[in-house]
C-alpha cells in the first residue's frame, strides 16, 4: 500500500516541469522518506536514471 507500511508516496513536485536537459531543483512533498543513501529520485517515464536526493528536511520534504 502506498504510503502505508513504510512505503513513500510522492504527492507533489516544486516546480512541476523544467528543462529536459535537467539542472533543476525540485522539492518533493510525500510521507515516509527516510535519511540514507539509498533516498533517491526519478523522473520520467520508465526506469531512467535514478539520482541521490540532495537535501533531506524531514520525512515529507526533500529535494533532488
Amino acid at each position: 500500500m502506498p504510503g502505508g507500511a513504510g512505503f513513500a508516496l510522492v504527492v507533489a513536485l516544486h516546480p512541476t516541469h523544467g528543462p529536459a536537459r535537467g539542472l533543476t531543483h525540485v522539492l518533493v512533498v510525500g510521507t515516509n522518506f527516510r535519511r540514507g543513501p539509498a533516498l533517491r529520485c526519478r523522473f520520467g517515464p520508465g526506469l531512467g536514471a535514478a539520482v541521490p536526493a540532495t537535501k533531506f528536511h524531514n520525512s515529507t520534504h526533500i529535494e533532488c
